[in-house]
C-alpha cells in the first residue's frame, strides 16, 4: 500500500494526514488530522526560514531531534494509504521529503500525490 506526499493547496482528500506546524482551519477546526510526532521543531523551522541553518543542517536536526527517537516500520504501518501534507510545493525543500526518504528506507512505497491517485 502506497503512502503519498503532497500540499495542502493541492490535496483536498479525505486522506489527509496533517505534519506540519500549522494547517488549514476549517470552522475554526484543523482541516486535516495531524501526526504532530513529524512536526518539526518551532525553533528549527524559524531558524531555516530566516536563514540561519542550512538545508543540510535542518535534516541532521530534524533526524536526530524529531526520526531518531520513531520507529519507521511503525509509523509507515500507520501512515500506509495516507497523504503526508504540508505546505511546501513538491520542489521546494521541506521536511515532509525527509519523511518520505526516512519511510522509503524502511521498505515503504512513498510518492508525490497526483489527482489520478485517487486517494
Amino acid at each position: 500500500v502506497m503512502i503519498y506526499t503532497s500540499y495542502f493547496a493541492k490535496y483536498r482528500g479525505e486522506n489527509g494526514i496533517s505534519i506540519a506546524r500549522t494547517q488549514p482551519m476549517k470552522n475554526g477546526e484543523p482541516y486535516y488530522p495531524e501526526m504532530a510526532r513529524l512536526r518539526p521543531p518551532k525553533w528549527l523551522l524559524q531558524d531555516y526560514k530566516a536563514g540561519d541553518v542550512t538545508e543540510q543542517e535542518f535534516k541532521h536536526y530534524y533526524h536526530n531531534l524529531v526520526l531518531r527517537g520513531l520507529n519507521p516500520v511503525s509509523i509507515g504501518k500507520v501512515l500506509e494509504g495516507t497523504v503526508l501534507l504540508c505546505w511546501e510545493k513538491p520542489g521546494d525543500f521541506c521536511h515532509r521529503h525527509i519523511v518520505a526518504d526516512w519511510l522509503h528506507r524502511a521498505g515503504f512505497e512513498v510518492k508525490e500525490w497526483e489527482k489520478s491517485d485517487g486517494v
